[in-house]
């Protein structure tokens, strides 16, 4: 339970910072597409090591 309840808050958290995007300011939305690039780099290395594996 206590694994969904933190799940729960992160969701929350970003889906509240998503909404606030278009107002941002520069700085965080450089910040925000670091991090983009940075979960998809490692989205993209962890499935190549999946295939690898089979």
């Amino acid at each position: 339970k206590r694994q969904t309840d933190f799940f729960f808050f992160n969701h929350t958290t970003v889906w509240t910072k998503l909404q606030g995007l278009p107002q941002a300011n520069p700085l965080e939305l450089g910040a925000f597409f670091v991090l983009i690039l940075f979960v998809g780099e490692f989205v993209g290395i962890s499935y190549q090591g999946h295939e690898e594996n089979m």
